[in-house]
């Protein structure tokens, strides 16, 4: 039977955060959003615990919390060396994508990140048109589709140019303004694809807010490189923008359709990358051998080479911290190789230091992943991290080097969430932890519906540098903060149009209701049950 729903346009405007849009609501700004949630619905939606940046993509495309789909990031940690590689993208070995809806229904897909094409879902697909963190070719279904698409309206600059640096004002400016461009491209090719046959469910992500909301926030390093009055204006820019295009596309489209715009996450104006993918590393090292393989504060080290030419590298600054090593170590290194060498300075005592990044190395930007040669020596360790840090135990019997009985894991676990408890911000004396999560209380608790790691750190706003301070092994930082923003673990969805009942008052829900609610707007049954429920029932 045809669904006699309205096809629904549902709108992910990436990482825009709940907060903001009140305040620029209450400015009088965002007139779009304020007509559709006034015709219509609004809720706010709790988040996940933790883990988000590993695991959103996939809740986004499946509905279906980690714990469910048994997807819990691209990194894979294999015990037996202790490494971790890249695992690839969701392919849902669990739970399919809740637009995959089978031929009945035509369903359109416009730059999901980390999206899996999947046979069930019958329309067209666009992956990486102009995505954040996509982790997929650029493609299309049908082939050809996307080709003709850059043939016709031009290339979004997005898709090669994902990243900058966050002390570069240059790099900055140019950013917020091909933010504008790819929102402008991204409608034009969307009012041609909507027109081009009966849609059913048509699916485009807003991706340049999830990249203004990591490097346009307020920050103490991008305030000073861009100098700017209206230290949010840059970003509220990027929203208006996006606020204007949701207003055209509701003037052509109602009363037609249902609208539906929504989020699984926002901003904090602060970044825990520091600590998450380097600090952590070295805290690590040295709580396993009394010394770190960094320097933070030395007044005779001097720039770098990098600064002083003229180049703002977060990596090479990163590097720059390193110790430095005496030349009969150094030969050492040279001649042994750096397993070898971290084991005989592990056993001998000697200077730990890091291995140069290299484009070999996997997720060679992250510090933590310069100390990787020492895990088998550590009691614990980090991880590699999108969101929060994550600390892995070096288990007798699990690990393939272990050096923790695991009649002793629990005990472990309990003094590492002390020392984190312990650590201070030194600008006021704070915590500088905000959470700890215990993942597992037996290190043999494996499989899917648990991540590699044992704990889970969320991390206070720390001043400039990212500086802790630990009772035992001292301080830690300062070093330059890549990006301006962190996640926060609110959503919101909105909708309005003729199959969507008007509403008083903001909802309340999680952000597991959204594909229900989405599919509910459209007169679909999920392709397999979800935890969440439709908004208003």
């Amino acid at each position: 039977m045809a669904n006699r729903k309205p096809p629904l346009l549902g709108l992910w405007l990436d990482s825009a955060d709940e907060l903001l849009i009140s305040r620029w609501l209450d400015e009088g700004r965002l007139p779009a959003l304020r007509r559709l949630f006034a015709s219509g619905m609004r809720a706010r939606l709790r988040g996940i615990e933790h883990s988000r940046a590993e695991v959103m993509q996939a809740l986004a495309i499946t509905g279906a919390h980690p714990s469910h789909s048994g997807y819990w990031g691209i990194h894979r940690f294999d015990p037996a060396t202790c490494r971790s590689t890249n695992q690839g993208i969701h392919r849902y070995p669990r739970v399919p994508p809740f637009f995959a809806l089978g031929p009945s229904c035509r369903v359109a897909v416009m730059d999901f990140p980390q999206y899996e094409c999947h046979p069930d879902v019958h329309g067209i697909t666009l992956r990486n048109w102009g995505c954040h963190s996509a982790m997929t070719p650029s493609d299309s279904r049908p082939e050809g589709l996307l080709v003709e698409l850059d043939r016709e309206f031009g290339v979004p600059p997005m898709r090669d140019h994902d990243h900058a640096t966050l002390q570069n004002a240059d790099e900055i400016r140019q950013m917020a303004r091909e933010m504008e461009e790819g929102i402008r491209l991204r409608e034009r090719i969307m009012d041609k694809l909507l027109r081009q046959e009966s849609w059913n469910l048509f699916l485009v992500v807003f991706a340049e807010l999830h990249r203004a909301g990591h490097y346009l926030v307020p920050n103490e390093e991008t305030v000073d490189a861009l100098g700017c009055d209206d230290p949010w204006g840059p970003l509220r820019s990027v929203y208006e923008h996006v606020d204007a295009s949701l207003g055209r596309l509701m003037d052509r489209l109602l009363p037609e359709w249902n609208i539906a715009v929504y989020s699984y996450e926002g901003v904090e104006p602060y970044s825990d990358e520091v600590q998450c993918t380097f600090l952590l590393g070295d805290l690590l090292l040295r709580d396993s051998f009394g010394r770190g393989a960094f320097v933070y504060e030395d007044p005779a080290r001097g720039s770098s080479p990098e600064a002083e030419a003229g180049i703002v590298n977060w990596v090479m600054e990163c590097w720059h911290l390193r110790r430095r090593l005496g030349p009969l170590q150094s030969l050492l290194h040279q001649r042994l190789g750096a397993e070898a060498s971290a084991a005989l300075e592990v056993r001998l005592g000697l200077p730990l230091h890091p291995e140069r990044p290299v484009e070999a190395m996997y997720c060679s930007y992250q510090p933590l992943m310069w100390l990787e040669k020492y895990r088998p020596y550590q009691r614990a360790f980090a991880l590699p991290t999108f969101s929060d840090g994550f600390i892995r135990l070096n288990v007798r019997g699990r690990e393939g080097r272990g050096r923790v009985e695991p009649g002793r894991f629990r005990e472990e676990c309990a003094r590492l969430e002390q020392l984190l408890r312990g650590l201070r911000d030194p600008h006021n004396g704070t915590p500088a932890v905000r959470e700890v999560f215990r993942v597992r209380d037996d290190p043999f608790q494996l499989g899917p519906e648990r991540p590699d790691a044992d704990l889970i750190v969320r991390w206070n706003p720390l001043g400039r540098g990212g500086v802790f301070e630990c009772p035992v092994l001292g301080r830690f930082g300062p070093a330059p903060a890549l990006r301006a923003s962190a996640h926060s673990g609110t959503g919101f969805f909105g909708a309005c149009g003729p199959g969507v009942p008007r509403r008083e008052g903001i909802l309340e829900g999680s952000v597991l209701d959204i594909a229900p609610t989405l599919l509910a707007l459209s007169g679909q049954p999920p392709p397999v049950p979800l935890k969440g429920r439709p908004l208003g029932d």
